[in-house]
């Protein structure tokens, strides 16, 4: 707001006193003018709108990989279900399976015994 819009508030809404507060209101916009207070909102400003729109692209970002899981995990579910059918037909050594998890899995847990929530999860699917 510009000195003569807040004087022209102060004088329109003040009256009779216009003339003492006009020059308190001059003076405060000048301090304020002088602090480089208005070229510091402005800056403030340009650096929220900045920071919002670094916020929605992050959340967009979120959105897609959250989608992307998703569908990850709903392919892997419907693989362990056909898997599942198919191993009700088939008989399978639990233990073999026990192995064959240990060893792929023991690099990637930091386990000599493996993953135990792979080995979990292969339990489930042959359902032992």
């Amino acid at each position: 707001m510009s000195n003569k819009a807040v004087s022209g508030k102060i004088n329109f809404e003040s009256g009779a006193n216009s003339g003492s507060e006009n020059a308190i209101a001059d003076n405060f916009i000048k301090t304020l003018e002088q602090s480089d207070f208005f070229n510091q909102m402005s800056n403030l400003k340009e650096s929220l709108a900045g920071f919002a729109g670094e916020l929605s692209t992050v959340g967009t970002s979120v959105n897609q990989r959250a989608e992307e899981v998703e569908t990850i995990a709903a392919h892997v579910m419907a693989i362990e279900a056909v898997l599942a059918v198919m191993l009700k037909n088939i008989p399978l050594d639990p233990e073999a399976v026990k192995a064959e998890v240990i060893s792929r899995s023991q690099a990637l847990s930091g386990n000599p015994e493996g993953s135990p929530t792979v080995q979990a999860v292969a339990r489930d699917i042959i359902g032992g």
